[in-house]
């Protein structure tokens, strides 16, 4: 009971930093939007669409996730090396006060100025740790069934799966910030722009479900690693000086955001 109490207390601190975030960019009141209609909201995206920085950041929002795209496979052939979930429950006691600290650090780290080149940086470290968790993965398989029982290499899977959770708590509030900061642009259609990112941004995150469980049974869990890292740090190096530009809300490829929404 006092876990499952701690776990709730956690996931409604989570909520307060996401909605400091929300209320923190308003100097006052904001009026609530008028109810709009499906071709109302059509165009706004549409238009939305239209802003160079916006396509940009759409496309590495369905790219980025292949970074992460063999971590669903690799979750798979843990678990049938004797890796399950329940493993976690040895390390309750000391889980849940590292939940409340990510919390916290994901919300500090979410007030940066430059939010999108932060985002890209804690993507750099999800890659070493996705080759420690690889290299973790090599030695249990070779060690085969007993691996599980040394309770040396079941302590590192458990310390690097919390690590790669609280990456990707870090990874969700911060884009939740930068969601915010596009929407603030554009006041008048805040509600839209954020629900439209979040969608684009889930949809990206889903996509590597679809092919990873059939491209592994062709190359192989190492090759398919290598080629989602291999893709993942391309897009980051490509997008490199591009994220740095759109940090800025003053950069030309913004310009179009303050459009405001059609009227029929």
């Amino acid at each position: 009971v006092l876990f499952f109490a701690m776990g709730a207390l956690a996931f409604m601190l989570l909520f307060f930093f996401i909605l400091q975030m929300f209320l923190g960019g308003h100097e006052g009141d904001v009026e609530d939007e008028e109810a709009v209609g499906v071709g109302e909201v059509l165009h706004r995206v549409r238009t939305f669409c239209g802003v160079p920085n916006v396509r940009w950041w759409l496309l590495f929002s369905l790219l980025i996730p292949v970074l992460s795209g063999h971590d669903s496979v690799l979750a798979v052939r843990y678990q049938a090396l004797g890796f399950t979930p329940e493993i976690f429950s040895e390390y309750d006691l000391y889980l849940i006060p590292v939940s409340f600290i990510v919390m916290w650090l994901g919300g500090w780290i979410a007030q940066t100025p430059r939010p999108m080149s932060t985002l890209a940086w804690i993507f750099v470290l999800q890659v070493m740790l996705s080759l420690g968790v690889q290299a973790h993965f090599w030695q249990s398989r070779q060690i085969g069934q007993a691996a599980v029982e040394d309770r040396t290499m079941r302590a590192i899977y458990v310390c690097l799966k919390q690590l790669s959770e609280a990456l990707g708590t870090i990874v969700f509030v911060i884009r939740m910030s930068i969601f915010n900061r596009i929407a603030q642009n554009n006041q008048a259609i805040a509600g839209t722009v954020i629900t439209f990112l979040a969608s684009v941004s889930n949809l990206g995150g889903m996509l590597p479900g679809t092919w990873a469980p059939l491209v592994v049974e062709a190359i192989g869990i190492d090759a398919l690693a290598a080629t989602c890292l291999g893709v993942g740090l391309s897009v980051l190096v490509l997008y490199r000086g591009k994220l740095r530009r759109m940090d800025d809300l003053q950069d030309a490829g913004w310009l179009g955001l303050g459009t405001q929404p059609h009227q029929d």
